[in-house]
């Protein structure tokens, strides 16, 4: 074997490990990069999920809500509204992966899984004249429910009988009563 090949070998060497440590690194960039994309997501979740407008409505589902499908006043069909939207689109989010999964149950599953026993029945009556809607939020609640299974054992949470004022922004809430 002569030089020039030897040489050769090693400068094919040094340029597959150069090869390597940047896939390597391009690798780590990108999954950080992933990271900090799902963080800004779970960031603007919680920023949605606790307006004050959000929290207000689910105090009002938590305790004023007809439990009677069909049986809602515009504002009480608002505030479901405005929330089987957030939980549908939070849904979305946790269906396709585009935040973690785990951390969106994590989060969200106790509020999730109450939430949709209070408003399916109402889904439910106004799928039958609007057609299919909230699926993800179903989804999300299937989800939730098996995730709250595996991590504390519970095939239903407990519900509030009302949701108490501690839980609420209470001082939002004085202006609205």
């Amino acid at each position: 074997m002569n030089i020039w090949e030897v040489v050769s070998a090693v400068s094919a060497a040094i340029q597959t490990l150069a090869v390597l440590i940047a896939i390597i690194y391009a690798a780590k960039e990108v999954r950080s990069a992933a990271n900090d994309r799902h963080l800004a997501i779970i960031f603007k979740l919680h920023e949605a999920f606790n307006d004050s407008k959000a929290r207000a409505a689910r105090y009002h589902i938590f305790n004023n809500l007809p439990s009677e499908p069909g049986k809602l006043s515009r504002e009480d069909y608002a505030m479901a509204r405005d929330t089987w939207n957030l939980m549908d689109q939070i849904g979305i989010i946790a269906h396709h992966n585009l935040a973690s999964r785990e951390m969106i149950l994590e989060l969200y599953s106790l509020q999730v899984v109450r939430l949709w026993e209070k408003l399916e029945p109402h889904i439910q009556h106004y799928r039958i004249e609007r057609g299919n809607f909230a699926v993800y939020f179903e989804k999300l609640a299937r989800m939730s429910r098996e995730y709250r299974k595996k991590q504390f054992g519970e095939d239903k949470p407990k519900m509030y009988k009302s949701m108490p004022k501690t839980l609420a922004n209470t001082e939002l809430l004085a202006d609205d009563e």
